[in-house]
């Protein structure tokens, strides 16, 4: 009996010891329990006598640290009442503490919450306002304002020199742990005039796995917005582990973001994997969207694999809006693998103009720049992408999609977009010039071969790459041009690609309005017309597999929302039920050849049980 009465009345006073409110001001003392508000500590001797769960309520004021604030036990950290800001300055830091760089560091804890608090004015090289790293679980910074960080100053126009030092972040997030960096939440958070020198504002690099950056905004950034990355040793030296993964980047507005090195994208995922960009603004800035890998993969290394990009407005962007595939490498080892882009606004993008101060890159105008080299789209090297049910609509003569040189594009596939332009005929380009402009190098597109300056209309563009069958050129007949929402008699409404996976579209557009499943529409904005036919858990379980194009003449696409099939095989037989080949499944978006078929009809069949007509015209 003493033994039962004993453990849940300590337990009861754990926890009220646990969850105390301690208070601090900028006048705080550096003595006593921290628990009464009229007599306030200091953060870091609040920090010191916290017990796990504390809740550290700080009054409003300018709080000037000299030294990085430490955090190592589970807490939140927020601001006393509901009005005046919590301004955390770094003014005087002090040079006698040439370690941590950063206001506020979170070293391998867990369950820490950072809210309401604004921080600036820490410049150096290796500058952080808040740093998160080693192995970290379950962490929330929550409608924070963040500005006047950077390598020097908050000069968006100098360029930085050394690739090592020139470098600072509003958020660094590093998972450098064998163990991941899980569960992170970045939300409701302002990032404005921030220098990040070679970096990006907010970054998310190495073993970071299953977080979420929503509804923040970027303004006046120099080089990146938000950084998505992996592949990097100075981060972690495990390949298996180092990428960032499963993140999901969503409903943020991220504008005016450029750099005099390269054109800065708004947000950029960098060798990682499994992310999704979704229902984002991206605009004023050097690119809107870019995927990528600047990283070569090494033996042993995660593949850029599986990142889907969807419901985007993409408008307003200096020389594109959106940049897919690895760079280049000499040996053709780095490539963007199995990618989609779905149902984004792609809209008067290279527009060349200035972005902070910057007016050339490399000796080039913004506006050369923009007219010659870059399109709405510009590919790299990739393999495997699925381009789906967007609106691409570039300005005057500017190209829709272009394709760099010596670059290399496998199993690109393409329809029920709408492309439009009020100027050029000739909107896709299949290799662009190398600088000097009188040379230029071949392509290599879906196995076919581009040399020169291949300039095509869009039907040129459909003939010579069997692509975009179903796909419109029309005009979008937008409502506006800052919403995107289409009129009602739009050809948008309802030409989407039919019996589309949610997998690959999300059940929200834009604004965050269902989609419909039965007839999505074209673009970024669902027209709100017919209630009865959204997506909800109930009315996807027939979305297992879709079969896309369907009739189709030479290659098929199995979309596969339905991760168990995955390394098992589909079945292909002909009307009398005899088995023709058997296809591996490998990708959620596997290619299979069919060009060698006879006309006809035939069925598939997939290790659940699923069948699927398949008509070869």
């Amino acid at each position: 009996m003493r033994i039962l009465i004993y453990f849940p009345l300590f337990y009861l006073f754990f926890l009220n010891v646990a969850q105390a409110q301690l208070y601090v001001s900028n006048t705080g003392v550096n003595t006593g329990n921290c628990q009464n508000i009229n007599n306030p500590c200091s953060l870091p001797h609040a920090l010191s006598v916290a017990g796990p769960q504390s809740v550290i309520q700080m009054i409003p004021g300018i709080y000037t640290f000299n030294n990085t604030v430490n955090i190592t036990i589970p807490v939140k950290i927020m601001r006393y009442g509901f009005s005046g800001d919590v301004i955390i300055d770094g003014s005087n830091w002090s040079l006698a503490f040439p370690g941590d760089q950063s206001l506020f560091t979170i070293n391998n804890t867990d369950n820490v919450t950072i809210e309401n608090l604004f921080f600036q004015n820490r410049i150096d090289t290796g500058a952080n306002a808040i740093l998160i790293e080693g192995a970290c679980n379950n962490i929330l910074i929550d409608s924070c304002s963040i500005r006047n960080i950077g390598w020097r100053s908050n000069d968006l126009v100098t360029k930085p020199i050394d690739g090592a030092l020139d470098n600072a972040h509003a958020i660094l997030v590093k998972g450098t742990a064998q163990q991941p960096i899980k569960n992170l939440t970045i939300r409701n958070t302002k990032v404005i005039n921030c220098a990040p020198g070679f970096s990006e504002a907010i970054t998310l690099v190495g073993n970071v796995d299953s977080s979420l950056l929503e509804n923040n905004v970027l303004d006046s950034i120099q080089n990146i917005g938000i950084g998505i990355a992996g592949g990097y040793d100075w981060v972690n030296t495990d390949r298996s582990v180092n990428r960032a993964r499963n993140i999901i980047v969503r409903r943020n507005k991220v504008s005016r973001v450029m750099s005099a090195i390269s054109p800065g994208a708004g947000i950029y995922i960098d060798g990682s994997n499994n992310c999704i960009i979704e229902r984002n603004e991206v605009f004023k800035c050097g690119v809107g969207i870019s995927l990528g890998a600047e990283r070569i993969i090494l033996p042993g290394g995660l593949k850029v694999n599986h990142n889907i990009i969807r419901s985007n407005l993409i408008h307003h962007n200096v020389t594109a809006g959106m940049v897919l595939g690895a760079n280049f490498d000499s040996n053709h080892t780095n490539f963007v693998t199995n990618s989609v882009v779905a149902n984004n606004i792609l809209f008067h993008n290279r527009t060349g103009e200035a972005i902070n101060g910057i007016f050339s890159i490399g000796g080039f105008s913004l506006g050369d720049l923009s007219s010659i080299y870059t399109g709405e789209i510009a590919l790299q090297n990739s393999d495997t992408t699925l381009l789906i049910n967007n609106v691409i609509f570039p300005t005057d003569d500017r190209q829709m999609i272009v394709a760099g040189p010596m670059q290399i594009i496998r199993h690109f596939s393409s329809d029920y977009n709408l492309y439009y332009s009020n100027g050029s005929q000739y909107p896709f380009r299949s290799t662009i010039s190398a600088l000097p402009l009188n040379i230029t190098y071949p392509l290599v597109f879906n196995d076919s071969i581009f040399s020169g300056s291949g300039i095509m209309s869009f039907q040129g563009w459909k003939d010579s790459t069997a692509l975009d069958a179903n796909s419109l050129n029309l005009s979008p007949q937008f409502l506006d041009t800052t919403t995107f929402t289409p009129v009602a008699a739009s050809p948008l409404i309802n030409n989407g690609a039919p019996n589309y996976g949610v997998a690959y579209c999300g059940i929200s557009d834009y604004p965050g309005n269902n989609r419909y499943y039965n007839h999505i529409d074209i673009g970024a904005v669902e027209l709100q017309a017919n209630p009865t036919s959204v997506f909800d858990v109930n009315s996807i379980a027939h979305d297992k597999v879709i079969l896309y194009p369907n009739p189709a003449n030479t290659t098929l696409t199995l979309l596969i929302n339905d991760n168990s099939l995955l390394n098992t095989t589909a079945i292909l037989l002909d009307s009398k039920g005899s088995v023709v080949f058997v296809q591996k499944i490998h990708t959620v978006h596997q290619f299979i050849n069919i060009k060698n078929l006879t006309q006809g009809l035939y069925l598939i069949r997939f290790a659940n049980g699923e069948v699927h007509r398949l008509i070869r015209e």
